[in-house]
C-alpha cells in the first residue's frame, strides 16, 4: 500500500498518521525518512528491499520536493533517479508500504502526484472550518483529561484561527499551566495572531458578513488593539487583494499568483472568491475611504474606535 498524506497543517498530518499507524501490527518495523535533506536515491533502494526480520515494514518520507509546491520544487520533466518510483507506483504491489507525508499544496502537475493519484492513495486534508476547529481544541482538551469554559474555547479559537498548528501548542500550553481552563487564562496567556485576526475581518467584509466583521472588531477593540493599526492592516490587506483581483484578471491561477505575491495559495484562494463582488475600481474606493477615515481620526474630527466601528457598518455601500 502506498498512500501521500498531504496538508497545510503539520498536527493534521501527523495525526492522520497516528491513526494509521495504529491500525498496524505491533511487530510492525518502521523506517523514517526526511525527504527534503536525503536524496531518494539513498532511500529507495531500502524500500524495495524485504524486511530481513521478515516483519512488515513501513516507511514514511516526509517532505520529499518532487511531491510540492515550493521555490526549489524538481523540474516537471522525469529525472533519471525518479524513475524505479514512478515503475513501483504504477503497480498494484501488496508487499511494498511507503507513506508520503508532505505539509503545504501538493503540485499535481509533477510526475510522482499524478501517479501517486492515478494509481495509488492521496489523502489531503484541507484546513476545517471553524467549527470543525472547535470539535478539534474540544478533543484533545478532553484527550489530556482537562476541561474548557466555552468563553474561554471561544476566545482560543478567535486567537489562533485558522492556524491549527498553534491552535494546537497553545492547548499544550495552556495543559501545562493547568487542567481546568476559564476564559481569563486564555487573556493571559494566548496573544491574538493580529495579522490573522486582520485577514478574517477583512475575508468578512469581503463576503459582506458585517455581522460577523463587527464581532471581530470589537474581540480586537477588547484585547486594546490600536485602531489606527487596524486601518493600516486593513490598507495592507485590500492593497494585497487589488494585486491578487489584478492578476488572476491576467490569466494567472491562484498557484501562481500566491507564488508571485509570496502568499500562500490557501489566501490566494479564499481572496479569489470575491472577486466578482470587488473589481479593482471597488477596491480602489476602499482604500481611498480608508485613507480618508485615517485622516479624520488622526485629525481629531472622530473618535477612533467609533469611527472605524461605523466604517465596517457602512461597508456594503458602492461610495464611502
Amino acid at each position: 500500500m502506498i498512500l501521500l498524506i498531504s496538508s497545510p497543517s503539520f498536527r493534521l498530518i501527523h495525526q492522520k498518521l497516528e491513526a494509521f499507524l495504529q491500525s498496524l501490527a505491533p511487530s510492525t518495523i518502521i523506517e523514517k525518512v526526511d525527504g527534503s535533506s536525503t536524496p531518494m536515491v539513498s532511500w529507495l533502494p531500502e524500500v524495495l528491499q524485504p524486511s530481513l526480520w521478515g516483519e512488515k515494514k513501513v516507511t514514511i518520507v516526509s517532505q520529499a520536493p518532487f511531491l510540492g509546491k515550493s521555490n526549489n520544487r524538481q523540474s516537471l520533466n522525469k529525472k533519471e533517479d525518479e524513475e524505479a518510483l514512478e515503475t513501483l507506483l504504477k503497480q498494484k504491489n501488496n508487499d511494498i508500504d511507503l507513506v508520503f507525508l508532505y505539509q503545504g499544496e501538493i503540485d499535481e502537475r509533477l510526475i510522482i502526484p499524478k501517479l501517486i493519484i492515478k494509481h495509488q492513495q492521496w489523502q489531503h486534508l484541507d484546513v476545517p472550518t471553524k467549527d470543525q476547529a472547535y470539535s478539534l481544541a474540544q478533543d484533545w482538551i478532553k484527550w489530556h483529561k482537562a476541561t474548557i469554559s466555552p468563553k474561554a474555547l471561544s476566545r482560543l479559537i478567535e486567537a489562533t484561527y485558522p492556524d491549527i498548528d498553534r491552535l494546537y501548542q497553545e492547548i499544550q500550553k495552556l495543559i501545562v499551566y493547568g487542567l481546568n481552563i476559564e476564559e481569563k487564562t486564555i487573556s493571559m496567556m494566548v496573544k491574538p495572531n493580529l495579522e490573522d485576526n486582520v485577514f478574517e475581518l477583512t475575508n468578512q467584509l469581503m463576503a459582506e458578513n458585517l455581522k460577523q466583521a463587527l464581532k471581530i472588531y470589537q474581540d480586537l477593540m477588547v484585547l486594546q488593539i490600536e485602531p489606527t493599526i487596524l486601518i493600516s492592516m486593513l490598507a495592507k490587506h485590500f492593497q494585497l487583494f487589488a494585486k491578487v483581483t489584478y492578476l488572476l484578471d491576467q490569466g494567472n491561477d491562484t498557484y501562481q499568483t500566491g507564488q508571485a505575491l509570496k502568499v500562500h495559495e490557501f489566501r490566494v484562494r479564499l481572496m479569489s472568491q470575491a472577486k466578482k463582488r470587488f473589481p479593482l475600481k471597488r477596491i480602489h474606493q476602499v482604500l481611498v475611504s480608508l485613507d480618508q477615515l485615517d485622516e479624520r481620526i488622526k485629525k481629531g474630527r472622530q473618535d477612533k474606535v467609533e469611527a472605524l466601528s461605523w466604517w465596517i457598518v457602512n461597508f456594503t455601500k458602492t461610495t464611502f
